[in-house]
Order: C-alpha cells, then sequence, then structure tokens
C-alpha cells in the first residue's frame, strides 16, 4: 500500500531551496531598509543643522554652550545644548535615527556628573561636533564659540550620525563617536586573528544646511604587527556603558578621524590639507 508524503530527500531539497532564497532575498531587504531609513536620518540632521543656526541668530550669533549649570550647591543643576536648541525644533525625535535600535538616553550623563538634567531627558542617536558648542563646566572662562569664526560653514559639520561616549575620564567631557549605518558594506576582508574589515557610510550636516554622506572604515579589534605581536585595541565606552566600535572617516576635511571635531580654519600648503581648530584641545586638533 503506497503512502502520501515526502521523502526525506524530498524535504531536504525544499529546505535548501528555502535556504538560498533566504539568503538571496535577505540583503535585498536590509538594504531597501536602510535606503528608506536614509531621507529621515538626513531630514533630522538639516532640522538640527538649521535649529543651531536660528539658536545662534538669537543670540549675537554664537552657538549655545554644550553643557553649563543651573543653580548651586546641592540643587545644582545640568543643562545641555540640547535643553538650548527646544525652542527651534518640532519634536525631540529628531535627535534620533531609525536605524540605530538603542539611542542613547541623556540621563546616561548621571554616569559622569552627579548632577540631574534641568530639562526633559531626550534620546540621542545624532550627536554634535562639540569643538562648537563649549563646555562651560569644565572651561568656565571660555566664550562661546561664534559664526565669525566659521571661515567655511560648507565644509565645517554640526551635527552627524554617531554615539555619545564616555570622553575624558579625568574630567567632565563627554565625547562623540562615528557610527556608520547608511552604507552596503563591501565584502567583509578576513585576515588571521583580525576583526572582520569593512567600509560603510555615515551622514553628517554641514553649517550651511546641506548633509553628507561620507564613507568610513571600521578599525579591527585585533590587529598584528610582524609574525608575533598581536595588539588589542579597545574600544570607545558609550554613555549608557556599551563598548561602540571606532569608524575611520574617508575623505572630505575630517579624513582618518573618528570623529568630527574642529571646524576648518586654513589649508596647510605643506600637506595641501585643511587644518582644523578646536576651541579648548588644541592637541585633538590639526592646528594650535
Amino acid at each position: 500500500m503506497r503512502q502520501n508524503g515526502f521523502t526525506l530527500i524530498e524535504l531536504l531539497m525544499v529546505i535548501a531551496v528555502l535556504a538560498l532564497l533566504m539568503a538571496i532575498l535577505l540583503p535585498v531587504f536590509w538594504r531597501a531598509r536602510r535606503s528608506a531609513h536614509n531621507p529621515v536620518c538626513a531630514s533630522h540632521l538639516r532640522q538640527l543643522s538649521f535649529a543651531t543656526l536660528a539658536y545662534a541668530q538669537d543670540y549675537e550669533e554664537c552657538f549655545a554652550l554644550g553643557f553649563y549649570r543651573v543653580g548651586t550647591g546641592n540643587h545644582a543643576l545640568l543643562a545641555t545644548l540640547w535643553g538650548l536648541h527646544r525652542p527651534y525644533i518640532k519634536t525631540d525625535a529628531i535627535h534620533q535615527c531609525p536605524l540605530e535600535p538603542q539611542p542613547i538616553p541623556l540621563t546616561a550623563l548621571r554616569s559622569r556628573i552627579d548632577m540631574p538634567l534641568a530639562e526633559p531627558s531626550v534620546e540621542v542617536a545624532l550627536v554634535p561636533n562639540w569643538c562648537l558648542f563649549v563646555n562651560e563646566i569644565t572651561f568656565p572662562d571660555t566664550p562661546a564659540v561664534s559664526l565669525a569664526q566659521m571661515s567655511y560653514p560648507a565644509q565645517t559639520v554640526v551635527w552627524f550620525d554617531g554615539y555619545l561616549t564616555r570622553g575624558n575620564e579625568t574630567r567632565f567631557e563627554p565625547a562623540s563617536s562615528v557610527a556608520a549605518r547608511h552604507g552596503e558594506p563591501v565584502e567583509p576582508l578576513y585576515e588571521q586573528l583580525i576583526r572582520q574589515s569593512r567600509v560603510d557610510r555615515v551622514l553628517a550636516a554641514a553649517l550651511d544646511g546641506h548633509v553628507q554622506n561620507l564613507p568610513a572604515w571600521l578599525r579591527p579589534d585585533v590587529q598584528r604587527e610582524g609574525n608575533s605581536f598581536i595588539q588589542y585595541l579597545a574600544r570607545p565606552i558609550a554613555l549608557d556603558g556599551r563598548s561602540v566600535p571606532v569608524w575611520f572617516i574617508q575623505g572630505g576635511v575630517y579624513h582618518g578621524k573618528s570623529s568630527f571635531m574642529g571646524w576648518p580654519s586654513r589649508y596647510d600648503p605643506d600637506t595641501g590639507r585643511m587644518l582644523l581648530r578646536c576651541y579648548h584641545r588644541t592637541f585633538y586638533c590639526d592646528e594650535w
């Protein structure tokens, strides 16, 4: 008597075909999802750039302070540039990017300074160029950066796709690092004892409002020097405690840097590169 049904070979063939289809279609769906979210992130970055300029126009053409203290003693509160920019944006959602599933809440600043926020907390996936926003808590005698110092607004990045990191561990200086989420990675190159290297893309808004889509190279976590020396490279720690990858910007004024820090000030005739300036940490930049 004959029984209806699939044989084991037929089942294995069906599973193999389904696996092949998944392997083909999943990358297509993934790329389509990224492509659909790219305009959203670009729009948010553009709005943040416009909010930055609107604030400066209302305050003697000076950028907002990055951090400052409100009140004294046990009643002191931490005020931030996000709070100062709030009147110039429609919604706090513009600080996020749909491609970042875990944006960092500003309440995580409590891990760096024992001071509650003076404004409602927001979740952040788009971060600032800290050289434009003076940290008055750490540098109380430093004046605000002015628009008059921006000789190259079209090349000066003001907001970009990144992580808020702990930065300087000895004092209150949170930092930003690049997060590349917006391109199609090239095929990984695998080497012995080296984490995969790949190129992706990062979005960054310039001071004139246009958004750039720049390639970024992922630094391996492990590298070999010579035949025997192996170096394990530490990752930066985000404000929420995560260790985050290091991306190096490829091309443009900020080429080779892991964050958009500083503003272009002049060309260096010896190297042909633009020199960057920052209000406080000259050894982080290319000019002092």
